[in-house]
């Protein structure tokens, strides 16, 4: 099991050099002079070159990422360009908000789309099955945003029961926010669940089990569930990933102040050791998600425990 965990530690490694090339390049190609930004509209000329030396924006851009890189690998994610501020604590400061949406989210989201599917699934072609899935084509269709925005009016200025942004709240702040980022994946995961349960229930030892006089709930969550689940392991880890990406726009729109929202920020004025730092640490949290799902299988499956003994 070690070998296995070892191997897909080392599988990040690429990942996350690919997605800094990449962003590094679409950022610093992009129309803009951070040193400008900086300095404002009426720096001179003279000021900006300066300022522009000073950065190391005037070296080629593989020199550039090669700098980034080496700074990377050391544990310096920089400084910000607008504040001069080191970019980890700034980064950290803000993640504890964008892991507890992506958590609730996700909880929100297995709470409600595994009974969902186990229902559909035992009810196939039953008006339950025809509106949940109905219900599921919905959720997966509709765009984050414009959802939040329903949630907003509906919920906050309609029937004034839930706040419409920030964290005054507590706990009550993040049920918006949350059931957004749920709704998608919910929907997702309800549809695999399904799928899954209805393949494995048509197997000869659930009807073996049946036959024997086992317990119809029994047989569903111990012996139809247990091998149906691993899909939706997959698709849980997706969803968690998901659900750090999607924490751009749903704490934008609900003004929470998460990562996500702190690398909008970055992007909308060009601070790119801010953006890569963001991007860093979200890709980094994706990968961990997933690597969690590859945990979970070498548990699940027996296969696996027995491939890397």
């Amino acid at each position: 099991m070690h070998k296995y965990i070892l191997k897909r530690l080392l599988m990040m490694i690429p990942v996350l050099v690919g997605i800094t090339f990449i962003i590094f390049f679409i950022l610093n190609l992009t129309p803009g002079d951070p040193a400008l930004i900086i300095l404002g509209s009426e720096a001179t000329d003279e000021t900006v070159a300066q300022l522009r030396e000073e950065l190391g924006l005037d070296d080629p851009l593989l020199l550039q990422y090669g700098r980034y890189m080496l700074n990377l690998m050391r544990g310096d994610l920089g400084h910000s360009y607008l504040n001069d501020r080191a970019i980890f604590p700034s980064i950290m400061e803000r993640l504890p908000i964008t892991l507890s949406l992506a958590f609730l989210s996700l909880l929100i989201a297995v709470v409600v789309a595994i009974p969902l599917g186990i229902l559909s699934a035992t009810k196939q072609y039953s008006l339950l099955d025809s509106a949940s899935m109905i219900l599921c084509l919905i959720g997966v269709s509709i765009p984050n945003f414009w959802l939040a925005l329903l949630l907003i009016l509906l919920f906050s200025v309609k029937l004034s029961l839930l706040p419409s942004g920030g964290l005054n709240h507590g706990l009550v702040s993040y049920i918006l926010p949350a059931i957004t980022l749920a709704t998608s994946g919910a929907a997702s995961m309800a549809r695999q669940t399904r799928s899954s349960m209805l393949e494995v229930i048509r197997q000869d030892y659930i009807r073996t089990a049946r036959a024997k006089g086992v317990r119809k709930n029994k047989v569903l969550i111990r012996h139809a569930l247990k091998n149906a689940i691993m899909p939706v392991i997959t698709l849980m880890g997706l969803t968690l990933g998901r659900n750090f990406g999607g924490a751009v726009v749903v704490e934008s729109i609900f003004t929470l102040p998460g990562t996500g929202r702190l690398l909008l920020e970055g992007i909308r004025s060009k601070d790119i050791p801010m953006v890569m730092g963001c991007v860093v640490i979200l890709s980094i949290l994706i990968s961990i998600a997933n690597l969690l799902v590859d945990i979970v299988y070498g548990f699940v499956d027996p296969r696996l425990k027995a491939e890397y003994k």
